[in-house]
């Protein structure tokens, strides 16, 4: 006979899984997290390996075109050469005034020549052998994750266009 105020075993039992559960639904979904950060991480060092590896294997006259995987939240990629920009020779120049984050950058003279924006900070690296033209800097689309870029080996650099 049960006595009143008395907690069945069962309750306990069921309290105790339940908090067991949830224990186990917090540390599987901080691992799923963990594993969809560092899936962003390898991409975009992937992305670099194999954009230097391109940009350096293709000789003068060489045309080669590439699509590479990058993160998913990238939405452009950019390239800079302030040092031979000719705005005069080249009028279809993106406006700083539209990527105020990557203008500044460049007018504070950064080293890095290639910007891969999302959100508000650009991730960065440094290409010495990219040249892009006459324009200070261009960006491309990036869709659904991957880029499409054409690779053409010139003196003694590679210009990078969109494709």
């Amino acid at each position: 006979m049960k006595k009143r105020g008395q907690i069945s075993s069962h309750t306990v039992i069921y309290v105790f899984l339940l908090i067991i559960f949830a224990f186990v639904l917090l540390i599987s979904s901080r691992f799923i997290g963990d594993i969809r950060e560092n899936e962003g991480k390898r991409t975009l060092i992937l992305f670099k390996n194999e954009l230097t590896n391109d940009v350096k294997s293709v000789d003068y006259g060489d045309v080669k075109i590439e699509t590479y995987e990058v993160p998913k939240d990238v939405d452009k990629i950019c390239f800079s050469e302030p040092k031979n920009s000719n705005p005069l020779l080249c009028p279809d120049c993106p406006s700083a005034d539209d990527f105020p984050v990557l203008a500044n950058a460049i007018n504070d003279g950064a080293s890095e020549n290639v910007f891969l924006i999302r959100g508000s900070i650009p991730e960065t690296a440094n290409l010495e052998e990219v040249t892009i033209g006459c324009c200070e800097f261009v960006c491309f689309n990036v869709d659904q994750g991957k880029i499409k870029l054409r690779l053409e080996g010139q003196d003694k650099k590679t210009l990078v266009e969109g494709n």
